[in-house]
């Protein structure tokens, strides 16, 4: 006796859903033996047959018959009288007309005849028997179950044809393996279009129940790797591309074999090899899963893996994530170059800095000190700045955000040529700008007390060895003439640039101005030392924020505090003393979150 025919839905059926026979008849029927696995049957129809032959808990409840003008004058009533003959348990057949489809314009008349006829029964299990018939009207049925398949609660029990054979026995031929096929193709398509796997975890989940602890570890990992792919996770793409490879391609090919005897499977299993191998970690067979990511070593061969999955994301539109995922790309290919790889995924100490450093190389992107490559960099990466704030922002600005439009098209296209020219083959570029010239500046705020000031200038002079190029004061008007009483007693002999609060207590508005006086000053600074003491508490919050600025446009920042443990009257009296100094940067660095630049 043959085994019951597979479904071709991975849902299960309603437990109220009916069983139909629908056969697509044609003209002429004549006697003849059918088989089904080891059992044959004479009949003059093959749908009477596939009735008999069907075991007992496989045999559908009614009968709908496909019927040309032509075919219900002939075999309409040879099915009906057939019918006769079975058990009574069969409700009564049912004819639906349908065009000989002589036109392109009967097409769509016969498939909408068809699929409603099927949908408005509601939840229906349907097996298909297509041996009769005109050849283009059993096309069209195979169409019009494809669509009832993939998009109605409409489950497909099972699909013949008998391949007649006159004077001998005809066989029934099992289609519904090519009613898998289109479902397999659409899943892989699905998952090599978006990276979604899920489409495929369904198509494979009804077969795989027959082994529960494992059909519920393959979902979960294909979550996983669509997960990985949709959000720009490099790494654990590749880690749950690798865990599809060992752990499940084995028993999907296992699958594909001899359970569903679905049509090219090894051209499909080749197929969903290749999706995941691309993006696969070379993980030792032996490696700890908890601890896999700390031990990936940064390497070009890793920068090529991500690469592929950075063409895969733009290849196929997918523009923010592959912005963002570029973006961290270069970061590990500056510090792959500076012989760091064994630290790369260390944020603070190593990821930081060296975007920071490239934030520089933006900034001064038009600058004669750059070489030629630097400044091409430079610019690359204020293009994937601008893109990648306006995706990760999700368009919250002024600017439309459509990739085809305006400044973010031709910032595209500006990425995508350096990426595929220059980039991805890992070129040697230096990030670190070699300026021997680049200044150094002092920013301080000032209070009552011009000790503190005076103590900073000579901090930064021992430190370096010289006075400072420039010394920013935040100050008031009242406490401007100590800034320069202060200056002069330190025997400063730079640049002293004052930025004046009119408000020092409660002047938040000021601050804008003052950053727009800072800024252009910024030009040619390679270090600005900053004193986080003395002043009023938004003189305070001037600082620190003046300070960010200067980060922003590549400046390294030191910062430190002073301590004068005089008493207050003594400090008062002989303010132009040193006091003790704290540098931040040798206690705690000091690390500033911040938005990617934006392009001048």
């Amino acid at each position: 006796m043959t085994a019951p025919p597979r479904t071709s839905s991975s849902q299960t059926p309603p437990s109220n859903a009916a069983h139909v026979l629908l056969t697509v008849l044609g003209r002429n029927p004549q006697l003849a033996r059918y088989s089904l696995g080891d059992r044959e049957v004479e009949a003059p129809l093959s749908s009477l047959a596939l009735l008999k032959l069907l075991p007992p808990g496989e045999q559908p409840q009614e009968v709908l018959a496909l019927c040309t003008p032509e075919a219900k004058f002939e075999s309409w009533p040879v099915l009906v009288e057939g019918l006769r003959d079975l058990p009574t348990t069969l409700l009564p057949p049912r004819d639906l007309n349908i065009p000989a489809v002589d036109s392109p314009q009967d097409i769509p008349i016969f498939l909408e005849t068809f699929v409603d006829a099927i949908v408005r029964r509601g939840p229906t299990l349907l097996t298909l028997d297509v041996t009769h018939g005109l050849r283009h009207l059993v096309l069209l049925a195979y169409v019009g179950t494809l669509y009832l398949a993939s998009l109605t609660d409409v489950t497909i029990r099972g699909a013949y044809y008998g391949l007649l054979r006159p004077g001998g026995v005809s066989p029934f031929l099992d289609l519904l393996p090519l009613l898998d096929l289109p479902r397999w193709i659409h899943a892989l398509e699905v998952m090599r279009q978006s990276g979604n796997a899920m489409v495929l975890a369904e198509v494979i989940a009804s077969p795989l129940r027959k082994s529960p602890s494992r059909a519920d570890k393959l979902p979960k990992d294909l979550k996983k790797y669509s997960e990985a792919y949709a959000t720009g996770l490099p790494l654990e793409l590749g880690y749950a591309a690798t865990l599809i490879e060992r752990e499940h391609i084995h028993r999907i090919e296992k699958l594909l074999r001899s359970q569903t005897s679905v049509p090219l499977w090894p051209q499909i299993l080749r197929k969903l090899r290749d999706t995941t191998a691309q993006f696969a970690l070379p993980i030792p067979s032996g490696s700890v899963k908890e601890s896999w990511k700390s031990k990936l070593v940064l390497s070009e061969e890793e920068l090529r893996r991500q690469g592929r999955y950075i063409d895969a994301l733009f290849s196929h539109r997918h523009t923010a994530t592959a912005v963002g995922t570029l973006r961290e790309w270069v970061i590990s290919w500056a510090i792959l170059q500076q012989h760091r790889s064994d630290e790369w995924l260390d944020y603070p100490r190593v990821r930081k800095p060296v975007e920071r450093k490239l934030h520089q190389l933006a900034d001064m992107a038009e600058d004669p000190y750059l070489s030629p490559d630097q400044r091409e960099l430079g610019r690359f990466w204020q293009s994937l700045c601008l893109v990648r704030n306006a995706y990760h922002h999700h368009g919250m600005r002024r600017e439309v955000v459509f990739s085809t439009e305006g400044q973010l098209r031709s910032a595209l296209e500006n990425i995508r040529h350096f990426w595929n020219t220059r980039l991805r083959t890992c070129p040697n570029i230096p990030i670190d700008v070699e300026q021997p010239d680049r200044l150094f500046a002092l920013l301080s705020p000032l209070g009552l007390r011009p000790g503190a000031l005076y103590s900073a200038i000579h901090c930064v002079r021992q430190r370096r060895g010289a006075d400072p190029a420039r010394c920013f004061v935040v100050c008031s008007p009242t406490t401007r003439p100590a800034a320069l009483e202060a200056a002069r007693q330190a025997g400063y002999g730079g640049e002293l640039v004052v930025l004046p609060l009119g408000d020092p207590y409660s002047g938040v508005g000021e601050l804008e101005n003052l950053r727009t006086r800072f800024t252009p000053q910024l030009a040619n600074l390679g270090d600005l030392f900053v004193n986080l003491t003395g002043g009023t508490t938004l003189m305070g919050l001037a600082v620190q924020h003046l300070a960010r600025v200067a980060q922003q446009k590549g400046v390294r920042v030191i910062s430190f505090g002073l301590v004068d443990r005089r008493p207050t009257d003594l400090q008062d009296s002989d303010p132009y003393q040193m006091g003790d100094v704290l540098w931040l940067d040798e206690l705690l660095p000091l690390e500033v979150e911040q938005d990617d630049i934006s392009p001048k």
